[in-house]
């Protein structure tokens, strides 16, 4: 393997809208280094993630398979130990793989599974405990191997995660969403000071928390914070890879803790921006609350002072400014530290052969209809994506690209474009022709599936969704509804007037249903070859 193969270096942040990037539009976040990168490279506009939640999502981005097949349906659910990714081909391939930040995809919480089996009629005789559910495959394994992001374990300090991990060879983990992400960062800080993490969270917040109680200023100094700890680790990992690994091309996944939910940056980030500055979305002020009955639901909640902790909210517009300006300051400090990797990659000399790629899991509601969080509703700030693609090779930096792509296509993309080839199985598609400009198109349509989510806007069931997203429409159907969602996103971007019952769009809902079920379809899983017939 020699030097001209090409690197990787994904910056993944979590929960970050779209539009929250100067270089896509917004005229009050400044995000100048992220700007060079949107400057000389391909942007890619109709970027939708496979799930709107952190877990199942980055399991969808490294197994390159929807979440319905690779057995990894919602927050809480282990990424299945057999499950092949796409680094693990690229180690295969002679990389050397890195994790540095948030991972999730294993339980990162102590708490106990709140969805619990059918329960059986007292004349039933039930099934001994291994024989309880229709998937065996954990009881191969030792809970410790289900069990490396718990926060119990870590409290050892002894512990580290058995690499590789997924396929991933070096992991530095720092997961959780506090001011201390937990893991090597607390590991970290308890070094330098005991103390510093223990100064932490509300009750030590230097101002803030008064208008939403998750959103204040951090008394960590910026040194001390999540986002400073994954980019110097980050940077150190590819200081000792260009000393030590002369020749070996590496893959290298950055994973930002932020701007998720808790808001709470270091007083100067929190500072940073002014909320009576921040332009509110169209659909905060003109969205009717009746729009639909998940919508409705979360509303009233709201109005009957429900609501619930790390749950979908509904806000009045002094708590929106203040959550989306802090939100804003975190994505500064995010775009500084990206400024740095650049120039760390080019004091490192790696950056004529090193391909970055800028993104996050999915994104937040971010005021988008007066909610905030993540949940049930795909809207579109929450289900499109930043997706940004800066080559070496300059065949590959298209400037921005209208077309739509799925997130189990990057993985797919890195391999095709470091010359491998997927394994059986991978549904994810290599967009490598659109950043060529080989094509205009990569998709013509994209599903986004949340496969099952937590009851919430008092929905007493778990929700099953599926969206599909095609150039102009927005079609979105509910197992526990009879109702669905329909949206012109060239004539209303900001979803606010649902079409299902529209008289005019009869025949192009039953369409789309018909797209919609084509592509449910042709993603049933096929990665078990029969045998051949006689």
């Amino acid at each position: 393997m020699t030097n001209q193969q090409p690197n990787f270096l994904v910056i993944m942040t979590d929960q970050h809208c779209y539009d929250q990037l100067s270089c896509h539009g917004n005229t009050v976040v400044k995000t100048p280094n992220i700007d060079k990168l949107f400057a000389h490279g391909t942007s890619i506009k109709g970027m939708y993630t496979a799930t709107p939640m952190c877990m199942p999502n980055r399991q969808a981005f490294l197994t390159m398979r929807m979440n319905s097949v690779n057995g990894s349906h919602s927050n809480g659910v282990a990424l299945d130990l057999d499950s092949n990714t796409f680094p693990e081909l690229l180690r295969a391939a002679g990389y050397r793989t890195a994790l540095i930040g948030k991972s999730h995809l294993q339980n990162m919480t102590d708490m106990v599974p709140f969805q619990t089996a059918e329960e059986a009629p007292e004349d039933k005789v039930v099934p001994p405990p291994h024989l309880m559910n229709a998937d065996k495959t954990a009881v191969k394994y030792s809970a410790t191997n289900y069990e490396q992001e718990r926060r119990h374990q870590w409290e050892d300090a002894s512990f580290e995660p058995q690499t590789p991990y997924y396929g991933l060879d070096d992991v530095i983990m720092a997961s959780h969403h506090t001011e201390v992400a937990q893991y090597h960062h607390k590991r970290h800080l308890d070094a330098v000071d005991p103390t510093i993490a223990q100064n932490t969270g509300p009750k030590h917040a230097i101002k803030g928390g008064d208008v939403n109680p998750q959103t204040y200023a951090s008394a960590l100094d910026p040194e001390h914070y999540s986002t400073r700890f994954i980019a110097d680790k980050t940077m150190h990992w590819l200081e000792h890879h260009t000393s030590k690994r002369e020749n070996i091309p590496f893959f290298l996944w950055c994973s930002i803790t932020d701007p998720h939910v808790p808001w709470t940056p270091p007083e100067k980030y929190y500072d940073l921006y002014d909320p009576e500055d921040v332009i509110l979305p169209e659909s905060f002020y003109e969205s009717p609350r009746t729009q639909t009955s998940l919508l409705n639901s979360v509303y009233e909640n709201e109005r009957n002072g429900n609501r619930k902790p790390r749950m979908p909210f509904m806000s009045d517009e002094a708590e929106a400014r203040r959550i989306i300006a802090t939100a804003y300051g975190m994505i500064a400090f995010i775009d500084e530290v990206v400024g740095e990797l650049i120039a760390k990659l080019d004091e490192t000399g790696q950056a004529e052969n090193t391909v970055i790629i800028f993104t996050s899991d999915h994104g937040d509601y971010m005021g988008q209809h007066g909610l905030f969080l993540k949940g049930s509703a795909h809207y579109q700030s929450l289900v499109k994506v930043p997706f940004i693609w800066c080559d070496p090779m300059p065949e590959y930096n298209q400037g921005e690209i209208k077309a739509l792509a799925s997130y189990i296509d990057i993985g797919r993309t890195i391999l095709d474009r470091a010359d491998l080839w997927p394994y059986h199985g991978a549904q994810g598609r290599s967009f490598l022709p659109l950043l060529a400009g080989q094509s205009e198109t990569h998709r013509q349509r994209v599903i986004v599936e949340t496969v099952s989510f937590s009851p919430q806007f008092e929905v007493p069931i778990w929700a099953k969704i599926r969206t599909l997203i095609v150039d102009r429409y927005r079609l979105t159907i509910y197992t526990h509804q009879d109702e669905g969602e329909l949206y012109d996103l060239e004539t209303d971007p900001e979803e606010i007037v649902n079409l299902w019952d529209s008289a005019e769009h009869v025949s192009i809902k039953s369409e789309l249903l018909f797209q919609l079920a084509q592509e449910m379809a042709s993603l049933a899983d096929t990665s078990r070859l029969p045998a051949k017939l006689a």
